[in-house]
């Protein structure tokens, strides 16, 4: 999955004379430069995108402008699937592929042919669950979709996949020295954050990128308009054509771009929020305008430009604040990142709720009783806890901002098939809850133990537990070679789909009235209980924040994950936000979002 987190000092200053902020933010991709400080502000940065440094004297000027490639190349099985039972063989359809199961159990799996995805059915529950494979550009996802009965023992239903959507600009300008750069962005993976192109050239219809470290070779076509080039971390040659600030959404923040916005009462949809003009919530709208006016004017001409994709405030329980840029939109699932690792906080709390024997003082060994004795057999790992996975104290030698930390998060998904099998078998550096290392493997074993707990599917546990309940919308959520969801983050979900997460903890555990997990849960969940950088900013698995506003301090609780995703629970104002943004692996950019809280969100509502 590549998520990472790591412990680093956010920031510590004043902002207009009146504010201030300790935070912490974790969740980066193998940057770990990135522990240097930065300085300035987030509407600063917003205003003034550092430029590039001047390259070499090169004449390109036929590629000057703007080009980009948008397209979706896969998955190949999608639409409508049918699903057919006699006795005890099954059958499902779907895109003109066939798979069949014989089965005695209530969710039979269909493997379509040639690895193209599976589909697992609860016929009971009327729903199943698509696994597509790992594509183009992302890893393998399951997502849930309704099935209609169409007769005896048939069913119906759409499948839905996460698109494999490729999506780059380049942009060539000339340097103050008269040179010709190219800048590469990305709003799905920041890609140019990776690949800096110090210069252009162009001999003929050759054309030659030049990186810090590599060297990019293209083709422009006799007509100038297409340029076929290959890039890292893309699969194949990608075509660029020319393109204007119409016809490129995830380089401009709107298309097409209005002089200035202002914030508008957010839709009624149906999806469970109800909504209401800032006004009616006691906000004012002048912050929050001034904030959305200057993510409006935010140049795109620098690779560490901010890239605030989302920004949605609830107060009172209402939707008040509902805002897209860069080609998304309420309907479209953003990566959450590590932000989704708070997620098996609730799931723990939603199980202990429903019955299921688990709490923080849970021992996690009993529960993987099938992979003992584990590796590099220690006696600490028989007083693991939950707890200690919710708090990141594990003990294990797991350090995700540590290339050569045996747990390493890449490490085990790139070495491993069984993940939680070479988790179990890591090294004990330290004794359980004696200290804090970010550790998205740990955090995932809180998967195995509450699926266990629960006698569930995870998929299903969280689809019929947490996500059906809330009202969610599309989403997709990650998967382990092994058929089961990872829980170190990395979900798909809609911004308005996870604020109502935060809506949930700000309510005690109560969504529209029905209790999904009890207040004490919600209560003990956003208490201090370990040091990731200071003593008291953590929860289990919530990062909790001070933020001093004109003298005032306020608690923040936040998911926080790479690229800037972040959600914020302000109790005190009896409200919650989110962010979502596109500047991964670039943490001292998307640090700067949290200053969103004080100078926007605080300032509107005080």
């Amino acid at each position: 999955m590549g998520v990472y987190g790591s412990p680093a000092t956010l920031m510590s200053g004043s902002y207009s004379g009146c504010i201030q902020i300790e935070m912490l933010v974790y969740d980066y991709r193998r940057v770990r430069w990135i522990r240097a400080a930065a300085s300035g502000g987030l509407l600063s940065l917003l205003l003034a995108a550092p430029g590039a440094a001047a390259a070499p004297q090169t004449d390109a000027a036929a590629l000057l402008g703007v080009w980009g490639v948008q397209r979706v190349v896969g998955p190949e099985i999608a639409g409508a699937v049918t699903v057919t039972r006699t006795g005890s063989q099954w059958r499902a359809s779907a895109a003109g592929f066939t798979a069949g199961a014989t089965v005695a159990d209530a969710m039979p799996a269909f493997r379509f042919p040639g690895e193209r995805g599976e589909l697992r059915v609860d016929a009971a529950h009327a729903t199943g669950y698509w696994l597509q494979p790992p594509g183009a550009t992302h890893s393998a996802y399951a997502t849930p979709l309704n099935l209609v009965a169409v007769g005896p023992n048939a069913w119906r239903g759409t499948i839905a996949p996460l698109p494999d959507r490729v999506e780059a600009y380049l942009v060539f300008a000339r340097g103050a020295d008269g040179a010709v750069r190219a800048l590469v962005r990305d709003p799905i993976g920041n890609l140019g954050l990776r690949t800096a192109i110090a210069r252009a050239e162009l001999d003929g219809d050759r054309v030659k990128l030049f990186g810090k470290n590599a060297e990019y070779d293209g083709t422009l076509d006799p007509k100038g308009d297409t340029l076929s080039i290959a890039l890292p971390s893309f699969h194949g040659t990608l075509d660029f054509t020319r393109r204007d600030a119409a016809h490129a959404p995830g380089l401009y923040p709107r298309t097409p771009m209005p002089s200035r916005v202002a914030a508008s009462t957010p839709l009624f949809t149906g999806d469970g929020w109800p909504v209401a003009p800032l006004p009616a919530a006691g906000m004012n709208a002048a912050p929050l305008e001034a904030l959305l006016n200057q993510i409006l004017a935010t140049p795109t001409d620098d690779v560490r430009a901010p890239y605030v994709q989302s920004l949605l405030v609830a107060r009172h329980g209402k939707l008040v604040l509902d805002e897209y840029f860069y080609g998304f939109d309420a309907d479209r699932p953003h990566d959450v990142r590590s932000a989704g690792k708070t997620l098996d906080d609730a799931l723990v709390g939603i199980a202990a709720f429903r019955g299921a024997r688990i709490d923080e003082s849970t021992l996690v060994a009993p529960f993987y009783r099938r992979f003992a004795p584990f590796g590099n057999d220690d006696p600490r790992k028989a007083r693991l806890t939950v707890g200690n996975l919710l708090t990141m104290s594990s003990g294990f030698a797991c350090d995700d901002n540590d290339d050569d930390s045996p747990g390493q998060e890449d490490r085990i998904q790139s070495e491993q098939h069984d993940w939680y099998r070479a988790t179990l078998g890591l090294p004990m550096a330290y004794d359980p809850g004696s200290r804090a290392v970010y550790c998205s493997q740990g955090m995932n074993l809180v998967g195995g133990v509450v699926a266990d707990a629960t006698h569930a599917w995870l998929p299903a546990f969280f689809h019929t537990a947490f996500a059906q309940p809330l009202g969610f919308g599309p989403y997709y959520v990650p998967m382990m070679p092994t058929g089961t969801m990872y829980l170190g983050g990395g979900e798909y979900v809609a911004p308005r789909d996870f604020l109502k997460f935060g809506q949930l903890f700000l309510d005690g555990g109560v969504w529209h009235g029905r209790r999904l997990l009890s207040k004490a849960w919600v209560q003990r969940s956003l208490q201090p209980h370990a040091a990731l950088q200071s003593p008291g900013d953590y929860g289990y698995a919530w990062h909790i924040l001070h933020v001093t506003v004109a003298g005032k301090t306020y608690v923040v609780d936040q998911a926080g994950g790479n690229g800037g995703q972040m959600l914020f629970v302000i109790p005190s104002l009896d409200a919650v936000a989110m962010v979502t943004a596109g500047n991964y692996g670039d943490y001292p950019t998307w640090r700067k979002f949290a200053e969103i809280i004080p100078q926007a969100v605080i300032a509107a509502a005080t």
